[in-house]
Order: C-alpha cells, then sequence, then structure tokens
C-alpha cells in the first residue's frame, strides 16, 4: 500500500535533530504519486533526525513501496511531502534504506542520463561522481557506509540533491533536457 492513507506521525518518532522538538501530534499526509518541481517543498532543506525508531522505520517502508510503484530507482522523503532526510534506494538488487546520508567521499567523473519521478517525462544529461562513499543510519539506527560506483552513485547523490533541494534539472549539462512525449 503506497502511501495512500493518512499515516499519523509524532513529532517523537520524527524527531529533529537540533533538539527543536515541537510538543503534540502532526499529521504529515504523504501522497501517493511524488510530489511535482512546482512545488515549493522540493525546494527546501530537509531536517536531520536524530533517532530511528517505529515511525521513521514505517515511513521508509511507505516509501519503499511508493517507489517501486513508480517504477523508480530512488525516492527521498520530501518528495512524498515529510521534509526530513531520508532516502530510498533500490539498485542491482539491493535496497537500502538511508537516514541522515552524507557523501564523504567522490571520485571521477561520468555523465549520464536522468529523470526524477517528481519531473515526470523530462530528462537531460548530468554529470556525476564516477565512484562515492556515503555515510548514513541504516533503519536500525547503526552507522553505516555505502560505497556505489556508476549507476548506484549517481541514484545515490540524485536523491541526497533533493535532501538539500537540489533537482537532477539543475544540474544538467546546459541544453541536453528534453521533454519526451
Amino acid at each position: 500500500m503506497a502511501l495512500r492513507h493518512l499515516r499519523k506521525y509524532k513529532y517523537e518518532d520524527l524527531i529533529y535533530a537540533k533538539g527543536h522538538t515541537p510538543r503534540g501530534n502532526v499529521h504529515f499526509k504523504p501522497k501517493s504519486a511524488p510530489a511535482r518541481v512546482r512545488q515549493s517543498i522540493l525546494r527546501a532543506r530537509s531536517i536531520e533526525l536524530a533517532r530511528v525508531d517505529d515511525g521513521v522505520r514505517a515511513l521508509l517502508d511507505d516509501m519503499v513501496d511508493t517507489m517501486r510503484e513508480m517504477r523508480g530507482s530512488g525516492l527521498a522523503a520530501i518528495q512524498v511531502g515529510v521534509p526530513r532526510r531520508l532516502i530510498v534506494v533500490e539498485y542491482g538488487g539491493t535496497l537500502l534504506k538511508l537516514i541522515n546520508p552524507v557523501i564523504t567521499e567522490a571520485h571521477g567523473e561520468n555523465h549520464g542520463i536522468e529523470g526524477c519521478l517528481s519531473i515526470p517525462g523530462v530528462y537531460g544529461i548530468v554529470k556525476r561522481p564516477e565512484k562515492i562513499v556515503v555515510k548514513a543510519l541504516d533503519e536500525r539506527g547503526k552507522r553505516i557506509k555505502v560505497e556505489g560506483a556508476f549507476g548506484l552513485a549517481r541514484v545515490l547523490c540524485h536523491e541526497i540533491d533533493h535532501l538539500d533541494g537540489i533537482l537532477f534539472i539543475d544540474k544538467a549539462v546546459p541544453g541536453t533536457i528534453y521533454k519526451r512525449s
């Protein structure tokens, strides 16, 4: 069930890393489809999480369902209307659920075609690192290191960019963006 229902998350479940924890409950109404580019939420910087708990794990599971339903390779929480530093990536038979991901190393360069679930039918050539190292928390709250090359590196970079309000069209090589009809 891909984010079709209203899920009630508590602020304690999605606690702010900086200690700004508003009181009460918050209702996130995740969308069944990722947010579109015109929506300003895609340009916002997502907030880090201080801990991982059942609410975060449920959100990650919902994101995986949505990503698969939309036939994507990755999805950031901001794309479903939740401004938290969470991404899910499925590439080469491996599923990654990453919390607070940070690229710590990047090597080489690779040009490739990218698209985005939030900008359907639009594609462009984007220069990305050939290899990267990402440090993050997994869904159990354990620190992990993920090494990615070529396609996996591209998907990780694309999703991590979403967490900072950056879209692939911002990084596309000039003159390479096109819309498939």
